[in-house]
């Protein structure tokens, strides 16, 4: 085993004035370089004017206190911050600093991290949260002019919502650091735990929280306080201990499973981490997993494109085959074919289930059809070849097809030809969900930059349904831009199929979407509110860098990193909204020279699988020192396989020889090693992405499955 080597820290970083965490935040300011990207983000002019009212006669009064003399100018202030909450929606953003006839106001908080420079225009935050950011740094003299100001409106308000879910929630948003807005916010707390979402109670009553905190509430800590430890008790209730994978220290090999139907069984190349088409896992209880994969080529109809694979973890053995595509045959429905992507994050398909059944999006968009958002339920017992299963729900081409939702009267959403990504996520009763909307360029060729797709733009929206009916509950707009794509020579040009957006990764509430088109944001997943909305630096059109894995997202340790597929950066970013004006980056974005995969990390360091001299290897980035070190190189001619896996103290990937299983907290030490055994008789691509829940770690590659038990 070869020792750790150590990089030498990156450039020397600013350092502005004292505190270490200053600091730290002033080298976020250094070293990303050009952004050249061109992104839109979307944003509320109307907002945008009331803000920048707010913010020039809040310049104007800065160390001015409230008195006689000064209050008509202060109500100035703060009836234009209920303006911009009253004069737009949900969902909507304007910049940190916005601009509107006179200029640029000077922010009462330092910029950090540069991404609040209005020149470079990069960023956006929620409505709500530039609202509240403002409320929470004036004087407290002048928040309480704020509550005298709108504390009756918010009563009355309060008063006629009633118990009227959509209506305490207009209370909630459009009065914060009121009264009204807490107590608004702790009957939807006890709404969202009344109907089993405990983690949207949690949001809820977090929300009542800084809203008592700001009208400096006191009374109302009791109601807190008993709510609070409702909560913990029924979290302690449905606590599992930690997942055995997460801990592990040996694996055992179960098997193997081949993925093809027998009969027309063939070889299908690997394509490289992060390109082309992919399979992807899902875990339906204890014992039983789900692969859903490209399809077999035994039918002709170019929208017979995926398959479902019922696998028995515990015996390694497959239960089932269902082609997915043939229940929308009764509808009379054909998705698109599947047209294979030459750029990172290429199409993963990538199933996610409720323990009952399993969502997913089926085909592509093409010339002639769209494709579908689907839930599809399964006999929980089946064991046949033939599994039992049928239509919950559909979603084609951007409308209600199937299911509950498609009965209801109300119109469905004004998209235009859309394409739903693959990467969604379930979180308790709701379903997230990227959707693109492909628009005409009014944009020119030089205006977009050299190898920026030429075809369209791509509009991105995250969307939320009702996981048992389909049901749209909110959608948020969020930007467009274009897609970054190699050549793929003289006569073939420019146009090649879009890559997808990211997967999208969830936690404590929040949603983080990386569009693969300029921009990421993260969304507060109960009502679409944003908390913030980044443009990134991009890459060279013919360069490939990151595989645009789903992000490590962990709102508890304050960690989210972002590796976009069209950057050749690594983000450090706060996974959270920006309340107290101290920015996004809690490091400076790293470089990348060539391909790698993000396989975790945490809130100071990254686990990057990427070349290392000659070979490849395991490879630890620290994000303030800017130190490197590497776990042992994997052998002559061996790659790594497709996506990892990480916990807080442990990680795995797969190479084209084996399974690594290595010690995060002792400089990637191995504890383990499984190899990846061929079937016999069965032609197969070794390696992989990689899979877990409890004690299974799963293997998929574009033939074969493999299946491990983790061991303590």
């Amino acid at each position: 085993m070869k020792r750790a080597r150590v990089v030498s820290a990156l450039g020397a970083a600013l350092v502005l004035a004292t505190l270490a965490r200053a600091a730290q935040e002033a080298r976020a300011r250094v070293g990303e370089g050009a952004l050249d990207n061109n992104a839109f983000l979307a944003t509320s002019d109307t907002a945008t004017q009331a803000l920048a009212t707010a913010d020039r006669r809040a310049l104007e009064l800065a160390g001015k206190p409230l008195d006689e003399t000064t209050r008509r100018a202060w109500l100035e202030v703060v009836d234009a911050l209920h303006v911009a909450l009253r004069d737009s929606r949900t969902g909507e953003m304007v910049a940190p600093l916005p601009q509107s006839g006179g200029g640029i106001a000077r922010p009462a908080w330092p910029d950090v991290d540069g991404t609040a420079d209005a020149k470079l225009d990069r960023r956006r935050d929620g409505v709500e949260v530039s609202v509240l950011r403002r409320l929470s740094l004036l004087p407290a003299a002048v928040r309480g002019l704020w509550r005298e100001r709108f504390g009756d409106a918010a009563h009355a308000a309060l008063a006629a919502a009633g118990t009227a879910v959509e209506a305490l929630a207009q209370v909630e948003r459009n009065f914060p650091g009121t009264r009204s807005a807490a107590h608004a916010a702790l009957a939807l707390c006890d709404h969202a735990f009344e109907r089993g979402s405990p983690g949207a109670a949690r949001q809820w009553l977090a929300r009542a929280e800084l809203h008592l905190r700001l009208a400096e509430e006191a009374s109302s800590q009791v109601a807190l306080t008993a709510r609070r430890e409702r909560l913990e008790r029924d979290s302690a209730l449905a606590q599992r201990s930690a997942e055995v994978w997460s801990q592990a220290s040996s694996l055992v090999a179960v098997g193997s499973v081949p993925l093809d139907s027998p009969p027309y069984a063939r070889v299908r190349s690997q394509p490289e981490p992060g390109l082309g088409f992919r399979p992807g896992l899902c875990f339906l209880d204890a014992r039983r997993a789900l692969v859903h994969t490209p399809g077999n080529g035994s039918d002709a109809r170019p929208e017979s494109i995926d398959q479902f694979v019922l696998v028995d973890l515990a015996s390694a053995r497959r239960t089932a085959l269902l082609g997915p595509t043939q229940l929308l045959d009764a509808l009379g429905v054909f998705v698109g074919p599947g047209a294979a992507p030459i750029d990172a994050p290429g199409w993963a398909l990538a199933p996610a289930s409720d323990g009952r059944g399993v969502v997913t999006t089926l085909g592509r968009r093409g010339l002639e059809h769209g494709n579908a958002l689907v839930c599809i339920d399964l006999d929980p017992g089946a064991t046949d070849e033939q599994v039992a299963a049928r239509l919950r729900w559909a979603w084609y081409d951007g409308q209600p097809l199937s299911g509950p939702a498609s009965a209801s009267t109300a119109a469905g959403p004004d998209w235009g030809a859309t394409e739903f990504q693959p990467g969604v996520c379930i979180v308790e009763s709701t379903l997230y969900v990227t959707v693109r909307e492909f628009l005409e360029s009014s944009v020119s060729d030089e205006e977009r930059g050299v190898g920026v797709d030429s075809s369209t733009e791509c509009q991105t929206w995250i969307a939320a349904l009702d996981l048992e009916s389909g049901a749209l509950l909110w959608r948020t707009k969020l930007g467009k831009g274009f897609e970054v794509q190699r050549s793929r020579g003289r006569f073939l040009g420019l146009r090649t199929p879009t890559a997808s957006a990211q997967a999208l990764a969830a936690d404590a509430g929040h949603v983080f979407v990386g569009s693969n088109t300029g921009f990421g944001a993260l969304v507060d997943g109960i009502d679409g509110r944003v908390d913030w909305a980044l443009r990134n630096r991009r890459r060279g059109n013919e360069r490939r860098t990151w595989t645009g894995a789903r992000p490590p997202l962990d709102v508890a340790a304050l960690a989210l990193l972002w590796a976009p597929a069209d950057s050749d950066r690594l983000y450090w970013l706060r996974p959270s909204a920006d309340l107290d004006g101290r920015g996004l980056m809690l490091a400076a974005p790293r470089a990348l020279d060539d391909s790698a995969i993000l396989l975790g990390g945490s809130s100071d360091s990254a686990m990057v699988l990427a070349r290392a001299g000659a070979g490849s290897a395991l490879s630890v980035w620290e994000a303030h020192s800017g130190r490197t070190y590497f776990a042992p190189e994997l052998g002559p001619s061996e790659q790594f396989g497709g996506e990892g896996l990480a916990s807080a103290t442990r990680a795995y990937f797969a190479s084209t020889r084996g399974l690594d299983l290595v010690d995060r907290t002792r400089e990637c030490f191995l504890l383990d090693y499984a190899r990846l055994d061929v079937p016999a008789g069965v032609p197969t691509v070794r390696g992989g992405s990689l899979f877990a829940r409890d004690a299974w770690v799963c293997a998929v590659s574009a033939t074969t499955l493999w299946v491990f038990r983790a061991q303590p």
